[in-house]
């Protein structure tokens, strides 16, 4: 379909993306990707081992829904691969309050999946670090929405920064398929990912406050927003 082409060929900008915080926005998010040709289990593996052995992490877990997540005292780190084709697209996203340590987290793994060595065992990848991990600074909160594709998507960046705006945040058009959003109480970035097949797509919609309830409002508020304006 010719709006799934349309929609490859914008993901593969997904490259470098991000919103550096103001005086009255205390944390930085950085989001980047691409495709890589691993399986989701391969991509999941690299990610932790990068994020336990090279990042020091106190806490990296495979979540319920497939996505590896970690934290440590000054920073937070989602990766989510989606399977596409013959390998997986995958995002990394990263939230600190130092804006130098989320765009350089953000860099490093992403370039530690991209590169062809040091392929880690996939069987490892529901090990968790530490069975009772410190709390997490900066709560994070995702959601996945799968909807056919249509030809409104051709407005994803126009549709999520006036969803970010509606709810309140400043908004940030990164690329055709990734959009930031900025508020006093937290971030967010909401991404348009091809499906696995040709007739659907993948919304994701992530948040990141000091208050985990808040990350969960922000989230929230911003998918409803955006499924409301993109397929209503």
């Amino acid at each position: 379909m010719r709006i799934i082409t349309t929609i490859v060929a914008a993901t593969m900008v997904w490259v470098t993306g991000a919103f550096e915080a103001r005086a009255a926005e205390p944390i930085n998010i950085h989001a980047g990707g691409e495709f890589r040709k691993l399986t989701r289990d391969e991509c999941n593996a690299k990610a932790m081992a990068t994020l336990r052995a090279d990042q020091k992490f106190s806490h990296v877990e495979l979540t319920a829904d497939g996505f590896v997540l970690g934290w440590n005292d000054v920073a937070t780190v989602l990766v989510a691969a989606f399977p596409f084709r013959d390998g997986v697209l995958f995002l990394v996203t990263a939230a600190s309050k130092d804006n130098f340590i989320a765009e350089r987290l953000r860099n490093e793994v992403r370039e530690f999946i991209l590169d062809p060595k040091d392929l880690p065992e996939s069987s490892g990848v529901k090990q968790v670090s530490r069975k009772t991990p410190q709390p997490n600074p900066l709560p994070i909160c995702w959601e996945v929405s799968k909807r056919g594709a249509q030809n409104t998507l051709r407005f994803f960046d126009a549709a999520a920064a006036l969803a970010m705006e509606k709810q309140g945040m400043r908004s940030a058009i990164a690329s055709k398929t990734m959009v930031f959003g900025a508020a006093p109480e937290g971030m967010a970035v909401a991404v348009l990912v091809p499906g696995a097949n040709q007739i659907s797509v993948n919304l994701l919609v992530i948040a990141v406050s000091e208050d985990d309830k808040e990350a969960a409002r922000l989230k929230k508020a911003a998918q409803t927003e955006l499924l409301k304006i993109l397929f209503d």
